[in-house]
């Protein structure tokens, strides 16, 4: 029986990056020499991912981690993402030699050995360069001070325990060619455009009939200046 870690943060909402996670668990699964941990910040709630996906991970061959990450980090809300993301990394390269094959789908990430890596964009770079893309929200004292930026970038990789030359040894998929040139120019790292897949057929079948629908605006994507 062969041996996954799968690393993502979260499922407790189902955005493009978490329909990536679990098509990926979903095959993996299909495998029946495959057993399959996920390793992330926070309970997974089955159900809800097959009602929101039409997909059922649910299987004795399935376990689900969750990385420690001190109560008051993992509680600020739409804060101190990349802090939660670097105790998530942190306990990824701790497991990774229990397994045979380390994959991440959310970001780049130094497993401490070659592993998968599917970057939507990339998340520990400068916050310069982050800042020049538009990848990075609303500004924060960290845009109004390089060295404040700087220092906290530096803590992030202590915490985490990530290298850049780990990032590197990786094989690397990417969800466009825009993002992949950003990985090339800020890390070096030559990948390969695997475009974000839709939702399987029959998981029309878990969503509203038309004639009980109410108007609603719908946008594919995101309507930000990325």
């Amino acid at each position: 029986m062969k041996s996954v870690l799968v690393v993502h943060p979260q499922f407790n909402t189902i955005g493009g990056a978490e329909l990536v996670s679990v098509r990926v668990i979903d095959w993996l699964l299909s495998k029946d020499n495959v057993e399959v941990s996920i390793l992330t910040l926070a309970p997974v709630n089955l159900e809800y991912i097959e009602r929101s996906t039409g997909l059922k991970l649910e299987s004795p061959r399935l376990k689900v981690l969750v990385a420690y990450c001190p109560g008051f980090i993992r509680q600020a809300k739409q804060k101190l993402t990349l802090l939660k993301l670097a105790f998530l990394h942190r306990a990824a390269r701790r497991l990774s030699p229990g397994y045979e094959v380390c994959i991440s789908t959310y970001g780049e990430i130094d497993f401490d050995k070659k592993g998968f890596q599917y970057i939507h964009h990339p998340l520990f770079a400068g916050r310069e360069f982050l800042r020049t893309y538009n990848i990075v929200g609303k500004k924060t004292v960290l845009d109004h001070s390089r060295a404040l930026a700087d220092f906290y970038r530096k803590v992030l990789f202590i915490v985490s325990g990530d290298r850049v030359e780990g990032f590197n040894r990786n094989i690397t998929a990417v969800n466009s060619k825009f993002i992949q040139g950003l990985v090339r120019d800020v890390y070096g790292i030559e990948s390969t455009v695997l475009y974000p897949a839709f939702l399987p057929n029959g998981a029309g079948e878990m969503v509203v009939p038309w004639t009980e629908r109410v108007f609603r605006f719908v946008a594919l994507g995101r309507v930000a200046p990325d």
